[in-house]
């Protein structure tokens, strides 16, 4: 009688046990947040045209701010070579470590020891982004 009395015992504290572990504190429920949408707007792949070379020493950013309602990046690229290149810009917005946008900026035929501008303006909300390029140089389709 006491062997069944400590085997229903124990039956019993392995279904309260077993009940007790598949229950568990309910997940916190996640607070929505509007973020502001991201940009992308490139047509071509990074590194796709054939002969690239990487050229971020020809580029200078004049501007990287608030211009209206978008923030803008522009500056210019100059030609080291005496024969006519184009350029192609990748202009990331960058906050807190993120990209927030990417825009695909073309220079074409750009004459040798020639400057040639560029601009990407982001619709984008907020003050504090980072400018940031990738430049590429390649000579120009006939």
């Amino acid at each position: 009688m006491r062997t069944s009395r400590l085997a229903g015992a124990g039956l019993v504290l392995s279904i309260v046990l077993g009940v007790a572990a598949c229950t568990g504190t309910a997940e916190p429920t996640p607070t929505p947040t509007t973020a502001p949408s991201d940009v992308t707007d490139i047509t071509d792949q990074p590194g796709s045209v054939e002969g690239w070379v990487g050229a971020l020493e020809d580029a200078k950013t004049t501007t990287c701010a608030r211009d209206g309602g978008d923030w803008v990046a522009a500056g210019t690229v100059t030609n080291p070579l005496d024969e006519a290149q184009s350029y192609r810009l990748y202009v990331s917005a960058m906050f807190g470590g993120e990209t927030r946008g990417l825009i695909q900026v073309d220079v074409p035929d750009v004459a040798g020891g020639e400057s040639g501008q560029w601009r990407a303006a982001f619709p984008l909300q907020g003050d504090e982004f980072t400018c940031v390029l990738r430049v590429e140089r390649f000579a120009p389709t006939p």
